[in-house]
């Protein structure tokens, strides 16, 4: 924020805000949480790699969240008190799918977001450099002490469940007519469980991002080369592609935008992918995969970086592409590590693979 100059030594400064409109520093405390999302955090904090979609929409739904419990007071008006009440009352609300109460996560999640916010209304400092100095000390959220436990990783057989019932239950949106259903779904499967991609990635990707280094002597190498822009950590990420992840790409047509896995609409549309995956595992009986093992996308990059941590974990710490890894991870593990583990990942379904791919 720029100050603009007073007009004379008895005006008080006026601060320009990002979109133009001028705010008086004491007047900003009549913001509520909420505004001052809107009018600085989300132009200015969350500007770049920072903004984007799947960001935004988790912060407002904290936000919407945050005014529905504590009546969405004023910040001057935003006291600790205020912040424990509002953490008391998340705990307390019904989780999803029949839960008594939601998930210590999604509480942690919630005041996470929330305290970034306010920190960023508290005052200026180095560990906290977009500080407005609107509160001379931001209230603090109190988070839940323990963590769920994590979920067991899904099983070969899992998966291969999800695989066996494509026939009958994969669908795509009309827009995709010419694309059988099953062999998009199947391709899209393998190609997340033998890349360990998040599932935006995986959408994102491109056939010309497919890079083919020859060395000679050697078989040629595959690596799928993701430009900054498609990874969640904002960082460019190099995807070795074994053998199972090119055949997963040879199984879908070439669509005209260049996307390996075009979706119509992404990723605003990654809420009618999801619907579609939950169909389908519906249809498993669940004798063979029971409602609370029903696995997503995010379920196949675990299972693999599972796998992998198994054997070599830093093998897995490379593929996952984590911007936070060591200085061990992320520059001296090479191609050499990771391709051989690559190529023996064990892969789900029949031995007959002319049946999947």
């Amino acid at each position: 924020m720029a100050r603009q100059p007073a007009a004379s030594s008895g005006d008080r400064p006026r601060l320009r805000l990002v979109r133009g409109a001028e705010c008086d520093p004491e007047d900003r405390r009549d913001w509520t949480l909420p505004e001052f999302y809107e009018r600085f955090v989300l132009p200015v904090c969350h500007e770049g790699k920072d903004r984007q979609p799947q960001t935004v929409r988790a912060y407002r739904g904290s936000l919407k969240l945050w005014a529905q419990i504590t009546g969405n007071p004023p910040l001057r008006q935003i006291d600790d008190v205020t912040c424990a009440d509002f953490a008391k009352a998340v705990s307390q609300r019904a989780g999803l799918k029949g839960a008594a109460k939601v998930s210590p996560n999604t509480v942690i999640k919630h005041c996470t977001q929330l305290q970034f916010c306010l920190d960023k209304a508290g005052p200026r400092s180095r560990g906290n450099r977009l500080g407005q100095n609107i509160l001379p000390e931001p209230p603090y959220l109190v988070r839940p002490k323990g963590r769920h436990r994590l979920r067991d990783r899904f099983t070969l057989d899992e998966i291969t469940a999800w695989l066996d019932v494509l026939p009958t239950t994969a669908t795509l949106p009309r827009s995709m007519r010419g694309i059988e259903p099953p062999r998009w779904w199947r391709g899209l499967i393998r190609f997340v469980y033998n890349s360990a991609l998040r599932i935006d990635s995986a959408i994102e990707a491109r056939r010309e991002w497919i890079e083919v280094r020859a060395k000679r002597g050697q078989p040629p190498e595959h690596w799928l080369c993701l430009p900054a822009e498609a990874t969640k950590p904002r960082q460019p990420l190099q995807v070795y592609l074994n053998q199972s992840a090119r055949l997963a790409i040879e199984m879908v047509p070439r669509s005209e935008d260049g996307r390996i896995f075009a979706f119509p609409g992404w990723p605003s549309s990654q809420s009618w992918l999801q619907e579609l995956r939950r169909r389908q595992l519906a249809e498993i009986p669940t004798t063979i995969l029971p409602e609370d093992r029903r696995l997503g996308f995010h379920g196949l990059r675990r299972a693999t970086l599972h796998w992998l941590a198994e054997r070599n974990p830093l093998v897995a710490r490379k593929v996952a592409g984590h911007s936070g890894g060591d200085v061990l991870a992320d520059h001296y593990v090479g191609a050499d590590v990771v391709i051989p583990l690559l190529e023996r990942l064990p892969q789900p379904g029949p031995a007959r693979q002319g049946m999947l791919f």
